[in-house]
C-alpha cells in the first residue's frame, strides 16, 4: 500500500529536522567554544593590565629606596643620621611599615620602627636577603607576618660599592597597598583576582582580601602557573574550590603572578541556554509538522 502524501511529507519534514537538529548542535558548540575564547581573552587582558600596574609600585618602592640609599648620611657612614630619615620615610608613606638596615653580610643595623640598633630586630625573610647579597640587585620577598605582626612584603634594595654589597636598604610593603589596585577594578560577579608573591602565597585578593592574604593559591593554581612562561590561560580551581578560567601574567623580574578567574559555570549557563532555546524551536517546528492537514 503506497504511502501517504501526509506521511511522506512528515518523514520528508522529520528527515530535515534531524539534520537541523545536528547542525543546530554543532552551531551550539561553535557557541560555547567561542564565549570560552572571550572568557579566557578577558582574563588575560584584565591580568595584563593589574600586573603592569603592579609593577609600576613595585618600581616606585625600589626607586624611592634607591634614593634613600643614596643620602649622605648613608654614603657617609652616620648612621644614626640615616636611621633619622628612614623615619622620615617611612611616616611620609603609610603603605611602608617600615625600613631595615643590614650590612654586607646580612647584620642588622636598625629597624626604622625600633630604636635606633640592631638589638631585638629579626628578620622574617632572610632568604630574600641572601638573594640580594648574592644577586647584587632588588629582590622582592614573602609575604609573611611580621616581627610583631601584620603581614608585609619585603623590597630590598643593595647599595654596591666597588662591586661589593655594603648595605642592603629593605621596606616592609603592606599588602594592602597591592589590593588597592585591586579594587580600583571593575570586577565582574564573580570572579576572582589574586597576586601571588614568589613562593605562590597570595600577597592580594579581591574579593576577600583578609581572608586569604598571606595563603598559599591552591595547588591546581600552582600546576597551571607553572606551565606559564610570561602569560597564558587555563582552568584551575579557587580558593573557594570553584572552577575557574584563569588569566595569568607573571613579572619575571620579580617572581610575582597576577591571575584572573571567571567561574566556569558562565559556560554551562551559556550552554543550557541555547540549548532551552533550541529544543524549544525544534518542539515548535515538530508540534507544526504533526498538525499539518492531510492532503
Amino acid at each position: 500500500r503506497p504511502l501517504s502524501l501526509r506521511l511522506l511529507l512528515i518523514l520528508l519534514i522529520g528527515a530535515g529536522l534531524l539534520l537541523l537538529a545536528l547542525l543546530g548542535m554543532w552551531g551550539i558548540k561553535a557557541v560555547v567554544n567561542q564565549h570560552h575564547a572571550d572568557l579566557e581573552r578577558a582574563t588575560l587582558d584584565m591580568s595584563r593590565a593589574l600586573a603592569s600596574a603592579v609593577d609600576a609600585e613595585i618600581e616606585s618602592t625600589v626607586a624611592a629606596l634607591v634614593t634613600l640609599s643614596y643620602h649622605p648620611s648613608l654614603a657617609g657612614g652616620r648612621l644614626e643620621g640615616f636611621y633619622e630619615v628612614t623615619r622620615d620615610a617611612v611616616r611620609a608613606r603609610p603603605y611602608w611599615r617600615s625600613v631595615i638596615l643590614t650590612d654586607g653580610k646580612g647584620g642588622i643595623i636598625f629597624r626604622s620602627s625600633m630604636p635606633y640598633g640592631p638589638n631585638g630586630v629579626r628578620l622574617t625573610d632572610r632568604e630574600s636577603l641572601e638573594q640580594v647579597l648574592k644577586e647584587k640587585r632588588p629582590v622582592v620577598g614573602q609575604v609573611r607576618p611580621g616581627q610583631f605582626g601584620g603581614l608585609a612584603m619585603p623590597v630590598r634594595v643593595p647599595v654596591v660599592s666597588g662591586g661589593r654589597v655594603q648595605y642592603v636598604v629593605s621596606a616592609a610593603l603592606l599588602p594592602d597597598r597591592i589590593h588597592e589596585i585591586l579594587t580600583r577594578q571593575d570586577i565582574p560577579a564573580g570572579w576572582v583576582i589574586t597576586v601571588a608573591d614568589p613562593q605562590n602565597q597570595r600577597l592580594a585578593r579581591a574579593p576577600e582580601h583578609s581572608a586569604f592574604v598571606g595563603k598559599p593559591v591552591t595547588p591546581s593554581l600552582i600546576d597551571l602557573m607553572a606551565g606559564v612562561e610570561i602569560s597564558g590561560n587555563g582552568t584551575a580551581l579557587n580558593g573557594e574550590g570553584v572552577e575557574s578560567v584563569a588569566g595569568i601574567t607573571k613579572l619575571p623580574r620579580w617572581g610575582i603572578s597576577v591571575i584572573v578567574g571567571a567561574p566556569t559555570s558562565l559556560l554551562d549557563r551559556a550552554l543550557w541556554t541555547a540549548l532551552g532555546m533550541y529544543a524549544a524551536a525544534l518542539s515548535l517546528s515538530a508540534t507544526a509538522t504533526v498538525a499539518a492537514p492531510a492532503v
